[in-house]
């Protein structure tokens, strides 16, 4: 550990070994974790075998396996089936499990692939996410084939290879039926023989589906009526993967002759016999990762829910496990192998046994170990290592700093939780309910108002005073040196002042808005963001063009320019009662206990108060400005169009009618926008938007003390 640490491989923080591990503990009883192990693909048992290594000696949980043979068996294992190998429900009359807890707990990668068992996963287990890797898997032929058809212009690799017209030129390449049959036998002394037999299970499923077997083979349509004309294929087991080969074969016109032997001995008989014929195998087990296979790629042609790439490969985990173990469910969900590593894992595999000549009880402990301590690295498609394992891992296990405290992904450190946040475990840094507050650190909320830290505060003080500057000096520049619209004054720098402090409270809320939100938060989050634009750009107009309108002796604020405040205040006010009214209301009844409801409430008012004070801004303006302008200068000519009020009102009318007289309101628009604007039209707002029994089985079980 210590030299992992000091290489660098542990990030920033050692992590510490448990010196004695203890049980599970849940009603009254203590246990030790099952994990489920996979009978008949090593995948299935490297994987486990890693988890549990790390799971024992650093997060200090005993753990033993339970092998499963699989998808639907390990989900109703960790269901709490008493009897996973039937399909009786796993639940009594209450609607808990049978056996609670489950015979086992844990299972770190599982076969997801078809809608069964997506639904079988949904009601006895939870997800845990990918494993990380997927898998090439399907039928595969032997290499030697393979090279000898290719040499006369026939590519067994594709599925067009085996339909009509291409089938008939396959078939030369494989034994019929009869010789598997006979080799078969012969191979394994009578312990193995074609498995669709009357009274198991699958003969009755395929009877139930409308299909039959003779003589423990299922004969697709398309070479039924002369069965020696049938490509032999050879699958694992009918649960795996049975019915969907059948499906396939009488879909899409395949000329096979279907059967199982058992996972213990169908990836053998493929390697090891001398007869020919198409067997099942995947990236999974040690035989696939060698160049003595190839596989058969079946595109679109596949299998249901048996495609090319197995993508559907999940951590999964008893329902309760969260609850009686957080550590170990982090743990999992943390845990990520990608498909080099597992290629990486499976190469070493082989290669042990083409030395040793047939797998020790030992090899999954050591291969899991080896990984572990960055004896076996993966490389990328151009050779580049991946790095140092430890690193890696290192990030799945789950860090627990002191009280008050988290742990940073980023930094790899532990850092205190801010103001009016509590971590009593050292685990997450969490907002305190509405009516508590806490100091930054803290371990616990305390009840009273929401602490504010005095950098918090300085910074708020300082940036309102700033905002509020740069909002006012220009402004109160203009009216000093032309002395004019003097009662403005007092409600502009008013609504300066609260521009300012809204301005400042919606940075701290962006920038304290938590990153795992729903959906619900981060709309709203747009609709803040989109805010404070409409505010920045509200206020940079009215300034902007108060400051134009008033360095010119002759000119008064023209109607165009009251016009645009006029509407953006109507916006403001609008976006605010169909957009954001809703939203509070949804998140208020949803999530009342949630103290992120308190902040939307006052966004929402903050929203609601700038749509009003910018109707207030230009109703000042155009009594204070315009109609004071008009009155002093009611000798100007009458023989001009008068412009179109913004309301009906007669005061309105007559205001505007005048300033038409004055001046051509185009011509004076044009230069407005000559002046300030540039290429950007005078009446459009430049708005951007920002847009989770024990089974005995000795090779199941690995020996302790990896680090």
């Amino acid at each position: 550990m210590k030299s992992q640490f000091d290489a660098g491989n542990f990030g920033n923080e050692m992590i510490e070994y448990a010196s004695n591990p203890t049980d599970l503990a849940y009603l009254g009883r203590s246990f030790p974790l099952a994990i489920e192990s996979g009978w008949g693909w090593e995948s299935g048992q490297v994987t486990p075998a890693i988890a549990s290594i790390l799971i024992n000696e650093v997060l200090g949980v005993n753990t033993y396996f339970v092998c499963t043979w699989g998808s639907t068996h390990a989900m109703r294992l960790l269901g709490g089936c008493p009897n996973p190998n039937v399909g009786d429900s796993c639940l009594n009359d209450e609607g808990r499990p049978i056996l609670d807890p489950p015979a086992a707990q844990l299972s770190p990668e599982s076969w997801v692939t078809t809608t069964a068992e997506r639904e079988l996963m949904l009601e006895y287990a939870q997800n845990l996410g990918s494993t990380g890797y997927n898998l090439a898997h399907g039928l595969h032929l032997k290499t030697s084939i393979y090279d000898q058809a290719l040499a006369n212009g026939n590519v067994l690799s594709w599925w067009a290879s085996y339909v009509a017209p291409h089938d008939a030129s396959s078939r030369q390449y494989f034994d019929d039926y009869t010789q598997i049959d006979s080799d078969l036998t012969a191979h394994f002394n009578g312990a193995s023989k074609p498995g669709c037999i009357p009274g198991s299970d699958g003969f009755i499923a395929l009877q139930n589906a409308g299909f039959t077997c003779e003589n423990g083979w299922f004969f697709s349509p398309a070479c039924s009526s002369d069965k020696l004309k049938c490509i032999p294929v050879i699958l694992a087991e009918y649960s795996w993967h049975g019915f969907p080969w059948v499906q396939a074969a009488d879909a899409f016109n395949y000329p096979f002759a279907i059967t199982w032997i058992g996972s213990q001995y169908s990836f053998s008989y493929g390697i090891e016999s001398s007869a020919r014929f198409l067997f099942y195998c995947s990236k999974g087990n040690y035989i696939c990762n060698t160049p003595n296979v190839t596989k058969v790629f079946t595109h679109d042609h596949s299998p249901p829910g048996r495609e090319d790439f197995v993508s559907g490969l999940r951590k999964t985990a008893w329902k309760g496990l969260e609850r009686v173990n957080q550590d170990v469910n982090t743990f999992m969900k943390n845990l990520f192998l990608t498909k080099e590593d597992l290629g990486a894992l499976m190469e070493t595999y082989a290669h042990q046994v083409s030395n040793t000549g047939q797998p020790d009880e030992d090899m999954v402990f050591n291969l899991a170990c080896g990984w572990i301590r960055n004896n076996i690295t993966a490389v990328d498609a151009l050779g580049v290592p991946f790095g140092a394992n430890t690193a890696r891992w290192a990030e799945w296990i789950p860090r627990i700093c002191d009280p008050g405290s988290e742990f940073n992904t980023a930094t790899k450190k532990c850092q205190e939780c801010p103001a009016n946040f509590q971590s009593p475990e050292g685990r997450t840094c969490a907002p305190c309910p509405d009516g508590q507050s806490s100091e930054a650190g803290a371990a616990t909320c305390n009840s009273g108002a929401m602490a504010i830290s005095s950098t918090i505060l300085i910074t708020a003080l300082v940036g309102i005073v700033v905002i509020w500057a740069c909002l006012s000096v220009p402004f109160l520049f203009a009216v000093w040196r032309k002395r004019r619209c003097l009662p403005t004054v007092k409600v502009v720098l008013y609504d300066n002042t609260m521009d300012a402090i809204e301005l400042i409270g919606a940075f701290f809320f962006l920038r304290d808005f938590p990153v795992d939100v729903r959906p619900i938060e981060v709309a709203f989050l747009i609709f803040v963001g989109y805010q404070v634009i409409l505010v920045a750009l509200c206020r940079v107009y009215i300034s902007r063009t108060v400051i134009r309108t008033w360095s010119l002796e002759d000119k008064v604020f023209e109607e165009a320019q009251l016009r645009m405040l006029y509407y953006m205040g109507w916006y403001a006010v609008g976006i605010s009662v169909f957009a954001v009214v809703p939203l509070t209301v949804i998140e208020s009844i949803l999530f009342l206990e949630n103290p992120q409801t308190l902040t939307f409430m006052t966004m929402l008012v903050v929203m609601l108060e700038t749509g009003y004070k910018t109707r207030i801004v230009y109703q000042t303006i155009r009594d204070e400005c315009v109609r004071r302008k008009t009155t002093d200068d009611s000798d100007a000519q009458p023989d001009e169009k008068p412009s179109r009020a913004i309301d009906g009102s007669v005061e309105e009318q007559a205001s505007n009618e005048f300033i038409s007289k004055v001046f051509d309101p185009e011509a004076e628009l044009k230069k407005t926008q000559d002046y300030f604007f540039d290429m950007t039209p005078h009446n459009q707002l430049p708005i951007a938007v920002s847009s989770a029994t024990k089974s005995t089985f000795d090779s199941c079980m690995i020996p302790a003390g990896c680090l």
